[in-house]
Formats: C-alpha cells, sequence, structure tokens
C-alpha cells in the first residue's frame, strides 16, 4: 500500500511539473506574440472610428485618448483608454476595441441636459444621473437641447453627511448632486413626471420647491404657478385635464393647487388682492393622491 501511494506522489509531482513548464511555455509564447504584434509594420493607428458622436468632436476624444498617430493598435490598454475619455465631462461610458490592422472603435454614451439648475444667479446643466454639467452653450447643442425647466431649490441648502454632520452643499461641474438634496429630490420627480405625464413637458418653464412633500411649478405660456404633491403619479394624469378647465372657465387664474384629494383649488388676482377675504375656486376633478 505504502509503494502504491509513493507512485501516485510522484505521478502528481510530474503531472504538475508538466503544466507548469507547458503554462510557463504558453506564456512565453503569447508574451513573445504580443511583442511582435507591437513592432509589427501594418499595425499603426491611423484613426479612431467614434460612434455615438453628438456633441463633442472627434478631436475632443482624439486628445483625451492620449493616443498618437502610429500607435500600435496592439500596444494600446483599451482599458485604460476608455477611462482616459470618460473623464470628459460629457461623457457618461466609452468602450474602445481593436479593428486590425489600424484603427480602434469608440462607442460613446454621452451626457445630456435634462434640466437647468439656477444657483446663485448661474445656471448649471443637470444630467439624469444629476451629474452637473457646464454653463453655457455648447456649439452643437440645439433649441431643443437647451429649451429645459429651470430648477430654483431654496437660497440656503443643507446635506446631512453620514457622519451627521451638516455641510453646504455647491454645484461643482462633473460631480453628482447628493442623494436626498432638495435639487435631487426635484429632480427625481421630473424625471418621473416625463414618464407618466409626457404631454406635461413642454408646458413646464421652472420647478421650484413648496416643503417637504411638495413643489411648485410655472408654466410656460402665462407663468401660472401649479402647486402639486411630491409623490403622486395620479396627480400629474390629471394636471392636464385640469388645466384645460382652468383655462376655459378661470381667465384670471394665478394658481392652481391639486395637493387636495378630488379637487382642484383655483386661486385668482381677486382672491390674492383680498387678502382679508380670501376666496378661492374649487373644480371638481377626478380622485387622485
Amino acid at each position: 500500500t505504502s509503494t502504491h501511494q509513493v507512485r501516485r506522489l510522484r505521478r502528481r509531482v510530474m503531472v504538475g511539473v508538466c503544466l507548469a513548464a507547458v503554462l510557463g511555455v504558453m506564456a512565453t509564447a503569447i508574451f513573445a506574440g504580443r511583442e511582435a504584434l507591437n513592432k509589427a509594420p501594418g499595425y499603426g493607428l491611423i484613426a479612431l472610428e467614434v460612434h455615438g458622436l453628438r456633441l463633442l468632436s472627434g478631436e475632443e476624444i482624439l486628445a483625451a485618448s492620449g493616443l498618437l498617430p502610429q500607435d500600435s493598435i496592439f500596444h494600446a490598454d483599451l482599458d485604460e483608454v476608455a477611462a482616459r475619455i470618460s473623464q470628459l465631462v460629457w461623457v457618461r461610458s466609452a468602450r474602445v476595441e481593436r479593428r486590425p490592422p489600424d484603427r480602434l472603435v469608440v462607442t460613446l454614451q454621452e451626457r445630456r441636459r435634462t434640466a437647468w439648475l439656477e444657483w446663485h444667479g448661474e445656471l448649471f446643466g443637470l444630467d439624469a444621473d444629476g451629474v452637473v454639467l457646464p454653463r453655457g452653450r455648447l456649439t452643437t447643442e440645439g433649441v431643443a437641447d437647451l429649451d429645459l425647466p429651470v430648477i430654483r431649490p431654496h437660497e440656503i441648502l443643507q446635506v446631512i453627511d453620514v457622519d451627521t454632520t451638516a455641510t453646504v452643499w455647491e454645484p461643482v461641474v462633473g460631480e453628482i448632486v447628493p442623494e436626498g438634496h432638495q435639487v435631487q429630490t426635484l429632480l427625481t420627480w421630473w424625471l418621473q413626471a416625463g414618464k407618466s405625464a409626457p404631454g406635461l413637458i413642454s408646458e413646464v418653464s421652472e420647478i421650484l420647491p413648496l416643503d417637504t412633500e411638495s413643489l411648485r411649478l410655472r408654466l410656460v405660456a402665462d407663468a401660472l404657478e401649479v402647486r402639486l404633491p411630491l409623490h403622486d403619479a395620479d396627480c400629474l394624469q390629471a394636471l392636464l385635464g385640469v388645466l384645460v378647465r382652468v383655462y376655459h372657465d378661470v381667465p384670471d387664474a394665478v394658481y392652481v393647487d391639486l395637493r387636495f384629494q378630488g379637487q382642484a383649488v383655483v386661486g385668482t388676482t381677486r382672491t390674492i388682492m383680498e387678502r382679508g377675504n380670501q376666496r378661492a375656486q374649487d373644480l371638481q376633478v377626478s380622485p387622485h393622491g
């Protein structure tokens, strides 16, 4: 029995040595093959083929990639090149692939403004991830890219950090608005509104906070103020129908308040003027909230 055990042990050792030798040869061959490709003529970089490009230019992508003409396409670290391109604030994601003999293919997903953020008189862009985008218009942006509602938060905003110390947040281009911040709350509401009530998108000019459970909208046409609960998709479904009735029946409407279940409270110019005896008109609407 002991002799058989020794034989089995020897076999295992010999198999291990053989496998190690084979793997070593394969690794050497792969390394030698890669080095040969790196030095082989005809595989120098001639062009970047970029897909998904709309706001940025090919020159900006090439500069960010760190690549030079005639660099070997097999020598380039594709993950590193993609990471460098992704550092551009307008790039949401980037993927790089080889296309022998002489080019690399870059596939981009660019960021788009989905709303503006007014902060102390300055306008920043916000994308769907809450990333702060630069001020000002790109030459490649059209009217549809810029005709977006403005989020106007309260003057003083604070975020409670994980260590429970209060810190004042300031928008920094390329950084994400903190979770739970008032700006993030209003942006999230806006993105959900676009899905549940797409007909509302072109009507909204400004998005403002009202309290912790509600917000205000100002509309494009006449600056009519609409007051809504933050967490009520059914309310959004009813809003467009309510607006049609308001414009038809209440020509001097100043605000529409849909925070009350089953009804819309409409404030008029007369309501505002009669401070001591405020009056508001109620419209019955489909149940919501």
